[in-house]
């Protein structure tokens, strides 16, 4: 297919969407962390999942990455934020 590049060893075509699940302590810690990483690009956020005993909210952000240097890029940025606990 024209423009899509496969990624080395991952198996992957790019661009594609790619899925991140982030883990902070609150929706808002998630929101500042997204919003910095991800700032102009189009991406979409899933509604906030609590643990059970309410200390950690997940959600999942959906973004289109570019090649395996963009989606590195954007874990170890959202990797680094403050804000979050987890990023898988």
């Amino acid at each position: 297919m024209p423009g899509q590049r496969r990624g080395e060893g991952t198996g992957l075509s790019y661009p594609c969407t790619w899925s991140y699940t982030v883990i902070g302590r609150s929706e808002a810690d998630l929101a500042r962390a997204i919003d910095s990483v991800a700032q102009a690009r189009d991406h979409e956020v899933s509604q906030p999942r609590r643990s059970s005993d309410g200390n950690y909210c997940a959600v999942t952000l959906r973004l289109t990455v570019f090649d395996e240097r963009d989606r590195r890029s954007i874990y170890e940025a959202l990797r680094e934020r403050a804000e979050t606990i987890i990023v898988l």
